[in-house]
């Protein structure tokens, strides 16, 4: 399957930053251990884990899956150098983070990977998910005879 990249408009960045908003409220409204600034990903964990228990309204949870998808996405590019992309494929075109381009070629679809999560009712993951990855790309790394 062939998959095409191409950066973010300023429209679709736009959106980017307002999924990380929205992401912020979300974990001032369930978790109460977070104060200000964009929350970690310990505190998005909280805040997912308290609204499976208590808060899941069918009607809001494609909110909150791309609000959370997009604040992982985020991590993924600012903790490991991914970067945001729209991939292009024979199913369609999504919002992706993509990492080692030509090196091993790693992609994630954040608000899928989240969605995934919010429909087996998994939480908290996003911690070890990104240790994960990150465990990954290092693995990737020593493959290609590249320091991670």
């Amino acid at each position: 399957m062939d998959r095409a990249f191409e950066p973010l408009t300023e429209a679709e960045q736009q959106w980017v930053r307002d999924q990380l908003e929205r992401a912020r409220a979300f974990a001032c409204e369930y978790d109460s251990h977070f104060h200000d600034g964009q929350p970690s990903l310990e505190s998005l964990d909280r805040a997912f884990a308290k609204y499976l228990t208590f808060g899941a309204e069918p009607t809001e949870a494609n909110g909150v899956v791309l609000a959370v998808g997009a604040a992982f996405g985020a991590r993924l590019v600012e903790d490991l150098g991914f970067r945001w992309a729209i991939a292009t494929d024979d199913y369609g075109t999504d919002l992706a983070v993509l990492a080692r381009p030509g090196r091993g070629n790693v992609t994630i679809f954040p608000a899928n990977f989240v969605a995934k999560r919010y429909e087996r009712r998994e939480a908290p993951f996003l911690v070890n998910a990104i240790a994960e990855i990150r465990h990954h790309l290092h693995e990737i790394a020593e493959e290609w005879g590249e320091s991670a």
